[in-house]
C-alpha cells in the first residue's frame, strides 16, 4: 500500500482520495483544508492527521454531508471538522451504504473532533465490525453526537458529546427501506467517555436493537412509544435522577403517552423510579418479581395494577399521591398477583371525583399461598363527610377477596370512608392488622372480616384456619371491629364458615355510635362459628351521651367456643360484654367455655350479659372491675339464674348465668376480693400464701404480709407432706395477728416447712392448726443456710398427739413470744417425745417469752449428732418462756444416742416459769461443757411450781446441781410433800419466807424421804439458806 501526502503529494484531501488505490494511507499535514462540496471516501483508505487540532477540515461549503464514507476498511483519524451549521441535510461524517442492502465492514473513527453540525456530526450506518474511539461531537442543533444505525459489532470509547439537541449517542435500526435490521452488539461504557447528554436506542418499525452493552450508567429511561410495529426509546444517562426523570416525563409529551419509567443501573435491574409526568403502572409493567418501584413525591392521576411481586414506595404519604380523579374508577390500586411479595407502601389513595362512585382504593384479589402483601404507611381517603353523612365515593378503602396470600396491613391512616375501611372476605392467608388509625368514617364495621360457604366448594376455602391477627389500631368512628363465620343477612343463609385462629388486642377503639359495637363474632348459622379466638387488652368507649342506648363495647353471637375476653377496658356503653343469640336463633351447639377476665367494665347500663341460660354456656367474667369494691348489681332483674346473687353491689349490673366472684377491689385491679395476701415489696397481691412466695418476681428479703382470714393451702410433698413452703428467704407476716390468721393445714403432716439454703425466713402472727404432727419444721437436715425466726404465732394441735409444735435448726434461729398447745406424742409413737418448741442443732439460738402447754417436753435444745457429727450446740438461750403442763421435761438438754460427741456448751436457761411438769428441767445424753459459762450450764431465775423434780441431771456429765437451785431459782413450798430424790439429787432445800426469826425461836422442819430400789442408806443435808437469826446463826440440824 502506498502513502500519499497532503500537501506534498496532493494538494488537497479529495485530490489524494481520487489518486489513491484501496489500501492506501494518507497522510494530511497540519493546516486547514476546505472543500466546497462532499468530501467522498468511496474506497478502502486510511485518512491520517497529523494532529486532531492542527489538521481543521472545513467542508461548511458543502450543504449535503460534509464527509460521505461509502466503503469498506477506512479509517480517519486526528482532525477537526469546521461543519455546515445551518443545511437541514448536513451530516458531517456520514458513512452508509451507497447501493441497498450492501453491508460495509470495518470502519475507524478515532480523535476527531465536530462542533455545531446541523444533523448528527457523525452518523455511521449499516456497517459491521465499527471502532468509535476519542470523537467529540458538540452542539448539534438536529440531530445528535453521535448516531450508529443497523450496525453490528460496534465498540465505542472516549467519547465525548454536549449540547446535542437529540442526545449524545443514538442507537438506531435500519428501517425495512434501508437494510431492515437492528443494531447488534454495540458497547458504550461510560466509565472512558463524557456524555452529558446521554445515549439511547431506538426500536423501530417492529425491528429492535440487541445486546446494547452500556456500562456504568447511573440510571435508564424507557419509553414504548407505539405498537404494531414496536417504536420504543431506550436512554442512558451518566446524570442524578431527577435529570432521569425529567427525560422520562419529556419522553411521554413528545411521544403524548405515559409509557416512560426509569431504571437505577445494576445487574439484574432492581429498583425503578417514578416521577410527576409519568406512570406508576409503566414502571410496574417493566419490573419483574422481587424489583421495587420508587416513586417520587408528586400526585399521579391514574389507577395502578400491582400484578407480579414487586415493591411500590411512595416519597411519604403526605406528598406521594394517587388519584385517578374518575367517576368510573373501580379501584385505585389493585394487587392481583398470583406469585411473589407484594410491598405498597407511603402514599395517599384516593378518588376525588365530585360525582358518585364505589371505588374501591386498594383491592386485593387471588394472591399465592405462603406470599406476602404488605401495605403501610399509607393515607388513604373515601369520599365521606363524616359531617354531613353525605358521599360521593363511597366504596371501600380496602378490600381482599378470596387471597390466598399473607396480608401485613399496618401504619395506614384510614378517614371518611363510607363503607368498610378495612375488610377481609373469606382471606385464607394469615392477616396481621395493626396500628392504623379510621377516623371520620361511616358508622360501619370499621375492620370487617367474613367468611362463608359458596356452593359445593372444598372446606378450605371457607374454614379459615391461617392466623389473624388485628392489634393496636385506633378507631374512632361509629363501629370498631366485627367479624362473622358463617356471614349471613339472616340466620343460616350459607351453610358454612368459621375462624379458628383469631386475636384481637390493644385496639383503642372510641367514640361508638348509639347502635355500634366496639368488637363483635358473630355466627350466622349453625354451621360453623369461631374457636378459641382471643379478645384482650382493648380499650372499648362509647359516644358522649351514652350508655343510655344500645350501643355494646364486646358482643359475641351463636357458635362462639373457648374465647378468651380478658383485660380490656369498656366504658360508656348500653351493655359492656354480652353474649347474646345470633338472628335470634341460640345457634346449634350455642357457645360454650368462654371467659371474660380482668377486664374493666364502668359507666354501664349492664356490664355482663348472657342471653344464654345452660351449664354449657356459663359466662365466667370473675377477676373483673366492676366499678365499685362492692362488685356488680346481680339482682336478678336480667335472665334470672338460681345461683346467689349480689344485691348490694355498686358496680354495673351483670345478668344471670355470669360468674363474678372474685372480682376486683380497686380500679387499677391489682387486688381481688379473695386476695388477701400481697408482697408490699413488688406490691403484688395473691390468693393464697405459697402463691405468693413461689412467685418469680418475690426474691429473698421481700416481706409477704397476710390479712386476716383462715387459708386453707394445698398440702404437697410426700409422705411428709407441708401445707406452706418457705422456698425462699422472706419475712411471712400476718396484718392482725395471730387470733385473726389461721393456717388450716388440713391433715397435712406439716404446717410450715423451711428448707436448708434460702437465707433468713420469719414466720410472725399466725394461728397454725389442723396438721398431724409438726406446726412449724426445719428438721435437722435443713439447718445450713438458713435462719429461722419465728414469733408470736400460736401452734394448736388437733389430734390427741403432736411430733414437735415449731422446730429450728439453723443457727441464729429465733424462737419468740409464740404459744404452743402441745400434747403427747405416744399416742402414735411411745419411743419418740413431743416438743413444744425444738432448737436441733442449732447455735446461737435465742428461744424467749413463749408458752408452752401439754407436750412431752415443753422446750427442748437438742444435740442430733446423726445430722451433727463432732459439732457442739452452744450459746442457745432460754428465757423468760412459759411452760406447764408437760408429762416429761419443762425443759430438756439432750443427746440423741447418748455419745460423747452430743455436746452442748453454754447453754443459758433463765427467768422461765415452770409449772406442774414432771421434770422442771432435765439433762440426758449429752455433754454439757462451757466455754463462755463456767460449767456449760447456766439455770437462774426460773420459777419451779408442782414438779416431781425440779432440776435432773441424766448427762453423761457430772454437775453440783446445787449450784441450780435456790437462791438462784424459785420454788414452791409445797415442794418438800412426797419428794423422791433421785442420783444425782443430793440436796434439798427449803424454801421458806424471807423472816427474821426472833432469838431463841426454834422451829421444826420434817422431810418425808424414800429410796430408790437397791439403794440402803444416803446422806440429806437440810438447808435453811434464806433465814436472817438475829442471834447466832443456827445453821438447822442434819
Amino acid at each position: 500500500a502506498a502513502t500519499i501526502n497532503v500537501p506534498g503529494d496532493q494538494p488537497t484531501i479529495q485530490a489524494a482520495i481520487g489518486a489513491a488505490n484501496s489500501g492506501d494511507v494518507i497522510q494530511v499535514a497540519n493546516g486547514s483544508y476546505s472543500a466546497t462540496t462532499t468530501l467522498v471516501i468511496d474506497k478502502s483508505l486510511s485518512i491520517i492527521g497529523e494532529s486532531e487540532s492542527g489538521v481543521v477540515i472545513d467542508v461548511t461549503a458543502a450543504t449535503s454531508y460534509g464527509i460521505h464514507i461509502t466503503a469498506s476498511d477506512v479509517t480517519l483519524q486526528n482532525f477537526t471538522v469546521l461543519p455546515n451549521p445551518d443545511s437541514n441535510d448536513h451530516y458531517c461524517i456520514k458513512a452508509n451504504p451507497a447501493t441497498l442492502p450492501v453491508i460495509y465492514e470495518n470502519l475507524t473513527l478515532d480523535h476527531i473532533t465536530i462542533n455545531g453540525s446541523r444533523r448528527s456530526a457523525f452518523d455511521v450506518h449499516g456497517y459491521n465490525d465499527v471502532v468509535l474511539s476519542n470523537l467529540t461531537a458538540t452542539g448539534t442543533t438536529r440531530g445528535v453526537g453521535v448516531a450508529i444505525s443497523g450496525c453490528h459489532n460496534v465498540d465505542m470509547s472516549n467519547i465525548t458529546t454536549s449540547g446535542n439537541a437529540w442526545g449524545g449517542v443514538a442507537i438506531y435500526v435500519s428501517k425495512p427501506q434501508y437494510l431492515n435490521r437492528g443494531s447488534d452488539n454495540v458497547n458504550f461504557d461510560f466509565a472512558n467517555s463524557d456524555v452529558a447528554d446521554g445515549i439511547y436506542a431506538e426500536d423501530e418499525e417492529g425491528l429492535v436493537n440487541t445486546n446494547i452493552h452500556i456500562l456504568n450508567y447511573t440510571y435508564g429511561i424507557n419509553n414504548n412509544y407505539a405498537t404494531n410495529p414496536t417504536k420504543n426509546i431506550e436512554f442512558y444517562i451518566e446524570g442524578t435522577l431527577a435529570d432521569a426523570l425529567n427525560l422520562g416525563a419529556g419522553f411521554n409529551t413528545k411521544y403524548n403517552n405515559m409509557a416512560s419509567y426509569v431504571w437505577a443501573n445494576a445487574d439484574p435491574i432492581e429498583n425503578y423510579y417514578v416521577g410527576p409526568g409519568m406512570a406508576i403502572q409503566a414502571a410496574i409493567d417493566a419490573a419483574t418479581p422481587g424489583d421495587v418501584i420508587n416513586v417520587v413525591a408528586g400526585t399521579y392521576n391514574e389507577t395502578v395494577t400491582i400484578n407480579k411481586g414487586v415493591s411500590v414506595l411512595g416519597a411519604g404519604a403526605a406528598n406521594t399521591i394517587i388519584d385517578p380523579v374518575s367517576s368510573t374508577a373501580t379501584y385505585v390500586v389493585r394487587i392481583n398477583t398470583t406469585s411473589g411479595n407484594v410491598k405498597l407502601d407511603g402514599f395517599t389513595i384516593r378518588n376525588s371525583t365530585t360525582e358518585e362512585v364505589g371505588t374501591t382504593k386498594v383491592a386485593l384479589g387471588s394472591g399465592s399461598t405462603g406470599a406476602m402483601v404488605e401495605i403501610s404507611n399509607n393515607i388513604i381517603i373515601g369520599g365521606y363527610d363524616s359531617a354531613t353523612g353525605v358521599y360521593t365515593d363511597f366504596g371501600f378503602s380496602f378490600w381482599s377477596s378470596n387471597c390466598a396470600s399473607n396480608l401485613f396491613f399496618h401504619h395506614n391512616d384510614i378517614s371518611n370512608c363510607y363503607d368498610n375501611p378495612v375488610g377481609l372476605e373469606r382471606h385464607r392467608g394469615t392477616s396481621e392488622i395493626s396500628y392504623n388509625t379510621i377516623t371520620d368514617c361511616a358508622p360501619f364495621p370499621a375492620i370487617w372480616f367474613m367468611t362463608e360457604k359458596s356452593g359445593s366448594e372444598a372446606p378450605e376455602m371457607y374454614e379459615i384456619t391461617a392466623r389473624q391477627y388485628i392489634h393496636h389500631n385506633t378507631i374512632t368512628t361509629g363501629t370498631g371491629i366485627s367479624m362473622a363465620a358463617p356471614y349471613g343477612g339472616h340466620y343460616n343463609q350459607y351453610l358454612g364458615g368459621k375462624y379458628t385462629d383469631v386475636e384481637i388486642s390493644y385496639n383503642n377503639i372510641s367514640n361508638l355510635s348509639a347502635t355500634g359495637r366496639g368488637i363483635q363474632l358473630e355466627a350466622d348459622g349453625d354451621n360453623g362459628g369461631f374457636y378459641n379466638p382471643v379478645i384482650a387488652y382493648n380499650t372499648i368507649t362509647g359516644a358522649s351521651g351514652l350508655p343510655s342506648t344500645s350501643a355494646r363495647g364486646i358482643r359475641i353471637l351463636g357458635n362462639v367456643f373457648n374465647a378468651d375476653i380478658s383485660n380490656n377496658t369498656i366504658s360508656d356503653v348500653y351493655r359492656g360484654i354480652w353474649q347474646s343469640y345470633s338472628w335470634g336463633q341460640p345457634g346449634i351447639p350455642g357457645p360454650s367455655g368462654n371467659t371474660a377476665n380482668n377486664n374493666s367494665i364502668t359507666n354501664c347500663v349492664i356490664g355482663v350479659e348472657n342471653q344464654y341460660a345452660t351449664t354449657a354456656a356459663v359466662l365466667d367474667a370473675t377477676k373483673t372491675w366492676w366499678g365499685d369494691a362492692s362488685g356488680p348489681l346481680d339482682d336478678d332483674s336480667v335472665n334470672p339464674d338460681p345461683d346467689p346473687d349480689n344485691p348490694n353491689g355498686m358496680g354495673v349490673k351483670v345478668s344471670g348465668y355470669v360468674l363474678y366472684d372474685p372480682w376486683y377491689l380497686d380500679a387499677a385491679m391489682t387486688r381481688l376480693s379473695n386476695q388477701n395476701v400481697q408482697n408490699i415489696d413488688t406490691g403484688e397481691w395473691f390468693t393464697t400464701i405459697p402463691e405468693a412466695i413461689d412467685d418469680p418476681e418475690t426474691l429473698a428479703g421481700h416481706t409477704i404480709e397476710v390479712h386476716p382470714g383462715t387459708y386453707t393451702e394445698t398440702a404437697s410433698g410426700s409422705p411428709y407432706t407441708s401445707c406452706i413452703k418457705m422456698n425462699k428467704g422472706v419475712t411471712l407476716r400476718s396484718t392482725d395477728g395471730a387470733a385473726n390468721t389461721i393456717i388450716d393445714a388440713a391433715g397435712a403432716y406439716m404446717g410450715f416447712t423451711i428448707p436448708a439454703n434460702v437465707g433468713t425466713v420469719t414466720i410472725e402472727g399466725f394461728t397454725i392448726t389442723n396438721f398431724t404432727h409438726i406446726g412449724i419444721a426445719q428438721s435437722w437436715s435443713a439447718s445450713a443456710g438458713t435462719t429461722s425466726i419465728i414469733k408470736n404465732n400460736v401452734i394448736q394441735a388437733t389430734n390427741d398427739f403432736i411430733r414437735n409444735g415449731i422446730q429450728v435448726s439453723g443457727n441464729n434461729s429465733q424462737v419468740l413470744n409464740n404459744t404452743v398447745y402441745g400434747a403427747s406424742y405416744a399416742a402414735e409413737d411411745p419411743n419418740y417425745g413431743s416438743s413444744g418448741i425444738l432448737d436441733v442443732n442449732g447455735s446461737n439460738v435465742l428461744i424467749q417469752g413463749n408458752t408452752v402447754i401439754g407436750a412431752d417436753i415443753g422446750i427442748s435444745v437438742q444435740n442430733f449428732d446423726y445430722y451433727h457429727t463432732g459439732q457442739a450446740v452452744s450459746n442457745v438461750i432460754v428465757d423468760n418462756n412459759n411452760v406447764s403442763e408437760c408429762s416429761q421435761e419443762g425443759i430438756c438438754l439432750s443427746g440423741i444416742n447418748t455419745a460423747s460427741d452430743d455436746v452442748l456448751k453454754d447453754i443459758s436457761i433463765t427467768n422461765n416459769t415452770l409449772l406442774n411438769n414432771d421434770t422442771g428441767i432435765g439433762a440426758s445424753g449429752c455433754v454439757i461443757v462451757g466455754e463462755a459459762i463456767p460449767s456449760g450450764l447456766a439455770i437462774t431465775g426460773n420459777n419451779f411450781t408442782g414438779h416431781q423434780i425440779n432440776v435432773a441431771n441424766w448427762s453423761l456429765t457430772t454437775l453440783d446441781m446445787s449450784v441450780y437451785l435456790s437462791p438462784a431459782n424459785t420454788y414452791d413450798r409445797a415442794f418438800l410433800l412426797d419428794q423422791v430424790i433421785y442420783a444425782n439429787g443430793t440436796a434439798l432445800y427449803v424454801d421458806v419466807p424471807d423472816e427474821v426469826i426472833p432469838n431463841s425461836f426454834q422451829q421444826t422442819y420434817s422431810v418425808k424421804a424414800s429410796y430408790i430400789e437397791g439403794l440402803r442408806a444416803f446422806t440429806m443435808m437440810l438447808k435453811i439458806p434464806r433465814a436472817d437469826f438475829v442471834q447466832p446463826v443456827h445453821t438447822g440440824s442434819n
